[in-house]
């Protein structure tokens, strides 16, 4: 095959090869267009094509928290996320969807003036800034679409979390679908082992939506911070994640993006799922999404073969795979294959090897939870455990035993 560049435009031709060329799974006919993130398919070759363009980019740092800017955000002083912050304290506010019962950890709106907020410990240049009802108490952390924030609520009197997109992105119909459809699928879901959407509206025109602010770590940091935890403990957390997937897979959503990063401990060490940023909703017509055919999106170490390219293949047992593989990762600190620093040979060895064993690591692993690795990430959807469910009874016996 043939790929070639027009002034940041990338076009594919097959060029006659016995077996073809595919793109994202769909065979090339003539010429098509290309997109960063595309998986190419040339015989037993894949190629993950990554587009970086090299130019000279003049950087500065926001006058606000010191962060590197460029671009636009140079010629405005701050980045995106800190304008974000920058919204009048009196802004209005439109609530879009609101729960009407009380989730757990969410209080009643209560009548009389608001208590101060809890700011004995501020964090960040931002603490304390007003954005409508909410009082920020800490930023959480910023990416190229928005800002997370941990937040007092004067209505509830509760500290949240809002979630916002910021300046670059709001304006962007792609990108505030996709926003507000994380929120709208976490409203809709009722189960202790998902953080709950509370609250979902604009703020000045900005999309926001609240959840209950969770005390805890993720699994990863957990494991980073204090090594891993005894095999019954490890496969308690995961009982109780791949319980929580499975239930919202039967509200006809997959996660997609399940991994240690996403899993979160509260202090009383039940296990919730979080980011839905990727998820996909599913019906008797298939799987509904809203990124290009063949783009890749989530983690290559704990991503399924069927949803490196063609995300439309994923359904419930993508989720499996990756519950699987973070497994993994809580038994043993690591990930199942050999670490690579190329993208391409993340992707090459979930789709051409099998993955290692927790007990090549820890020899402590009994073979019955090496065969539960094994089964949930079979490179066939069929060769693994059907349902989340399943997963978790396999999981529950071998910690029970």
């Amino acid at each position: 095959f043939e790929v070639e560049a027009d002034g940041g435009r990338y076009r594919i031709a097959d060029l006659g090869s016995r077996n073809g060329t595919k793109v994202g799974g769909m065979k090339v006919e003539g010429t098509i267009d290309l997109f960063p993130g595309q998986v190419i398919e040339a015989s037993a070759a894949v190629v993950f094509m990554l587009v970086v363009e090299e130019e000279v980019v003049e950087t500065g740092t926001c006058e606000f928290c010191g962060g590197a800017i460029s671009g636009e955000d140079l010629d405005l002083g701050s980045c995106a996320a800190c304008r974000t912050l920058s919204i009048e304290a009196d802004a209005s506010i439109h609530v879009t969807h609101r729960r009407e019962l009380p989730s757990p950890g969410v209080t009643e709106v209560m009548d009389g003036p608001p208590p101060p907020p809890p700011l004995g410990r501020p964090s960040g240049p931002v603490a304390g800034r007003r954005i409508g009802p909410f009082v920020v108490v800490a930023q959480m952390g910023k990416g190229a679409m928005g800002v997370v924030l941990k937040v007092w609520d004067e209505r509830r009197r509760e500290e949240l979390v809002l979630k916002m997109l910021h300046d670059a992105s709001f304006g962007d119909d792609k990108i505030r679908e996709r926003f507000l459809r994380e929120g709208k699928l976490l409203l809709r879901i009722r189960h202790p082992g998902v953080v709950p959407v509370v609250e979902i509206g604009e703020i000045a025109g900005r999309p926001y939506f609240a959840m209950p602010f969770v005390s805890g770590v993720d699994v990863y940091k957990r494991v980073q911070d204090q090594g891993v935890p005894p095999i019954a403990e490890a496969l308690d957390w995961m009982v109780q994640a791949a319980r929580a997937a499975h239930h919202v897979h039967e509200e006809g959503v997959v996660h997609r993006d399940i991994k240690p990063r996403n899993l979160m401990i509260d202090l009383e060490g039940s296990v919730r799922i979080i980011d839905f940023g990727i998820a996909a909703t599913f019906d008797a017509s298939g799987l509904e999404h809203l990124t290009a055919t063949g783009v890749v999106l989530g983690s290559p170490y704990y991503l399924p073969p069927e949803q490196m390219g063609h995300a439309r293949d994923a359904d419930r047992r993508a989720d499996v795979y990756s519950l699987g593989a973070t497994l993994f990762y809580t038994l043993t600190g690591d990930v199942p294959f050999e670490r690579r620093d190329s993208v391409i040979e993340r992707i090459r060895q979930a789709l051409t090897k099998p993955p290692r064993t927790p007990s090549d690591i820890r020899a402590d692993c009994p073979p019955a939870v090496d065969a539960i690795v094994a089964k949930a990430m079979a490179k066939k959807p069929e060769d693994r455990f059907q349902t989340a469910e399943d997963l978790a009874k396999a999981m529950d016996a071998v910690r029970r035993a």
